[in-house]
């Protein structure tokens, strides 16, 4: 399996605080059938640069190698819906043309389309991290499908699903499912021990509403385009 948001990289922002816990994270995630992960630290302002990024994404393939674990991270970046960023492009998953945008957690902007509309010039594809999450989305789960589209996609947290949020996201993210508009489940893992990158247990719930091969195909097929740069 293939996870494409995941805060694995240390000391960069709320996720692995050492190299010590990101290999207890990668421990779990190939416990899990885990083995590949994008690395998606959490991006508002060019402060984090896509330089600091890579050279931690080597030096934590080299530490996985290291101690034997058939785990590899490529670099990407988790951006704020109103990140204020001169150059996106640099923050793209693995280079290609996928930009993670985070999902605002309260209230639906009333600019939320025209913001979408504004990052998907010069041929950018967007992946809307955890949207099932959003305040507005949950009352109301239709009001996402204004915002998606043929360059749009959905990424569903693994924690939905099982119901790590409460029922209310994970009735939502049952109707995403549903509704044929989830292309991605990801762990969105922070720890070893808090949202664990875990991606089996999600799968084997969106299996009995969407079936297996499908369930199967939203963390192998979907995100090896995503890592190789290609159509989903």
């Amino acid at each position: 399996m293939i996870d494409i948001h995941c805060h694995i990289l240390p000391g960069l922002d709320d996720g692995a605080d050492d190299e010590d816990e990101a290999l207890r994270m990668a421990s779990i995630a190939v416990s899990d059938g885990i083995k590949y992960a994008i690395a998606t630290p959490h991006v508002l302002t060019p402060s984090l640069s896509p330089e600091e990024i890579r050279i931690k994404v080597e030096s934590l393939n080299t530490l996985f190698n290291h101690h034997g674990l058939d785990f590899e991270v490529f670099p990407g970046a988790e951006v704020g819906f109103y990140s204020d960023l001169s150059n996106f492009d640099h923050y793209h998953l693995n280079g290609g043309p996928y930009l993670l945008l985070e999902f605002p957690h309260g209230q639906l902007p009333p600019t939320a389309a025209e913001r979408i509309s504004l990052l998907l010039r010069d041929g950018r594809k967007l992946i809307l991290a955890h949207p099932e999450r959003n305040e507005s989305v949950i009352m109301e789960p239709k009001r996402l499908l204004d915002l998606v589209g043929p360059n749009v996609f959905v990424q569903i947290s693994a924690g939905s699903l099982t119901g790590e949020f409460g029922p209310d996201v994970q009735r939502c993210a049952m109707y995403l499912l549903k509704q044929k508009m989830v292309s991605f489940i990801a762990t969105d893992a922070h720890s070893s021990h808090h949202r664990p990158p875990v991606l089996s247990k999600a799968v084997k719930v969106a299996a009995k509403v969407i079936g297996k091969d499908t369930a199967k195909q939203l963390v192998t097929t979907n995100p090896m385009q995503i890592i190789d740069g290609l159509r989903v």
